[in-house]
């Protein structure tokens, strides 16, 4: 029964904390949530679990939505490709019936020439000024190239830190 009730002590803290972040629109440096994310010495060990606990949960709320982004990415794909076909089947209709202009009840199709646009035969023959090209750092070989000692006063090799969350070898009580 402990577990539980800590188990749900953990879920109404964070779906707390979640809700603090929403309302304020993820800014971290709101005082509200400011106060919930305050981490002192007294209470690090108490606020580790809390804070993995969440940093799964956002990191798994994430990835949910990414997922989501993905599929109505090709739902509308999909929708857009619809809409395509059936334009491109009433103006092939149209024209098989030499008709300029149709009329229903609400809306009036008809048949418009668009701007002039380009296409390409054959690139082969194309002027050179027909090509852009475009500069892009490569921070691969920029790091290769530092590790193998080229200096260069653009860029150097810096070292962050990430925090590491892994469960626990020691039990510690709140």
């Amino acid at each position: 029964m402990g577990d539980q009730k800590s188990l749900y002590a953990l879920m109404s803290q964070a779906a707390l904390k979640e809700q603090i972040l929403l309302e304020h629109e993820g800014d971290l440096d709101a005082p509200e949530v400011q106060a919930i994310l305050e981490v002192t010495e007294l209470n690090i060990p108490a606020k580790v679990d809390g804070y993995k606990f969440q940093i799964d949960r956002f990191r798994s709320m994430g990835d949910y939505l990414a997922a989501q982004e993905k599929s109505l990415a090709l739902l509308k794909k999909r929708m857009y490709s619809a809409a395509d076909r059936l334009e491109s089947n009433m103006l092939a209709a149209m024209e098989n019936n030499q008709i300029e202009t149709l009329h229903g009840v609400q809306y009036e199709a008809r048949i418009k020439l668009n701007p002039p646009s380009v296409e390409i035969t054959d690139e082969n023959q194309l002027p050179e000024a027909a090509f852009k090209t475009k500069r892009e750092v490569s921070l691969t070989l920029v790091k290769a190239l530092l590790k193998n000692g080229v200096a260069s006063a653009g860029a150097r090799l810096i070292r962050t830190k990430k925090l590491e969350m892994r469960p626990s070898t020691k039990q510690v009580t709140a």
